[in-house]
């Protein structure tokens, strides 16, 4: 599918920077970029978007703010509106030493939970795909910190009905 306008949402106001520095100028004029936190309100009216694309964001919930979020995605959602978000799950996050790198008030879903959730949160939805995957074990370098990442993920492809 194509889209006629972006409206890429951050709370990090540096990464849409480079979002609009990359964005080739020949659709430089289709993005919008707004700083926003998902935790809060949307400030978008209902029934704003045809589609939402969320990646690497709703894993780092707790349930109830999951749903909190995912309530605001509803709302600006137009009906027949599609929606595709990934989902990691079972992060691990490995020193050289071996020891694991644990991210405080992170909740770390396993594959199985996630899909409970996921097929709970989105029963009002025709879900047209659930792909799991895992994510290659790739290294990561935090300021001086250095850690082997790994998981898997959901990747949901719904529409709104």
């Amino acid at each position: 599918s194509s889209a006629n306008e972006v409206v890429a949402v951050d709370i990090d106001e540096g990464a849409l920077q480079k979002l609009i520095r990359v964005t080739p100028e020949i659709l430089s004029n289709r993005l919008t970029a707004k700083v926003m936190n998902v935790t809060k309100p949307f400030p978008f009216e209902d029934d704003t978007f045809d589609g939402v694309f969320c990646v690497g964001t709703l894993h780092l919930f707790p349930k109830t703010i999951f749903k909190n979020i995912f309530s605001e995605v509803e709302r600006v959602l137009k009906q027949n509106g599609r929606i595709i978000i990934d989902f990691a799950t079972d992060i691990k996050r490995t020193y050289s030493d071996g020891s694991l790198w644990i991210v405080e008030n992170e909740p770390n879903y396993s594959l199985k939970e996630a899909l409970t959730f996921l097929k709970e949160v989105f029963k009002n939805y025709e879900i047209n795909v659930i792909i799991t995957d895992k994510v290659n074990p790739e290294k990561v370098k935090l300021g001086k910190k250095e850690y082997i990442f790994s998981s898997n993920f959901v990747l949901i492809h719904a529409i709104k009905k």
